[in-house]
């Protein structure tokens, strides 16, 4: 049986993924995604989902990353229904993107090396695919090109092989789709939900997403 201040510390994380789905839920239908049919269930996921960003983070960092899952899981909802990735909730998750770096630094990490991850990561990915854009207009969104442009300020090395994960993602979901019918080949389908999955994968496992990819390089 859990101590009593463990208990209460537990109910108070799970209550505040609650508020966090919530909070991502309203953000979604106020961008345009519809509400869900079973919103409840959403509920203790969230509770789920807190729990394990404490596990996970703790401290301050812990509470930056439950909100940036809120984001990320409005974002995803969002561009799942209309196809566009709102520029004021991207904003917002690079606006966080600072504390998050600044909370690192706190415990322990040296300020040179993580500046220079952090800023060099949100143009790996970004840049190489908005240069791609004017080059093949329409095989991705420009929307798309900025939300890695933040994730890479979030996730550090972690975002080329969380980009690598969401496409190999999206590829195997279209060619399921298009075997199944409910797709046809060469219609275009919303990427955001694919890159917004992986950057939470990539979020809990960078040290694992970043020691599997690149091997001991960095």
């Amino acid at each position: 049986m859990l101590p009593f201040s463990e208990t209460w510390r537990t109910a108070l994380w799970l209550c505040a993924g609650a508020a966090a789905f919530l909070f991502g839920e309203r953000l979604a239908i106020r961008y345009g995604a519809g509400a869900l049919a079973r919103r409840w269930v959403g509920l203790p996921a969230g509770g789920l989902v807190a729990l394990g960003c404490a596990a996970r983070f703790g401290g301050v960092q812990a509470v930056l990353a439950l909100i940036a899952c809120a984001l990320l899981y409005a974002l995803g909802r969002v561009d799942a229904a209309t196809m566009v990735l709102p520029d004021p909730l991207c904003a917002l998750l690079g606006l966080l993107a600072l504390p998050w770096v600044l909370a690192a630094r706190l415990s322990g990490a040296a300020w040179g090396p993580l500046l220079f991850e952090h800023t060099v990561s949100a143009v790996t990915v970004s840049l190489p695919l908005a240069l791609l854009r004017r080059v093949w207009p329409g095989c991705l969104g420009g929307g798309d090109v900025k939300f890695l442009a933040v994730a890479g300020l979030w996730l550090g090395w972690a975002v080329v092989p969380a980009f690598l994960l969401a496409t190999l993602a999206a590829g195997a979901w279209s060619v399921a789709g298009v075997a199944a019918g409910r797709l046809r080949p060469g219609v275009q389908f919303a990427f955001g939900p694919f890159l917004c999955a992986a950057a939470v994968v990539a979020l809990f496992g960078s040290e694992e997403f970043i020691g599997w990819f690149y091997g001991g390089m960095l």
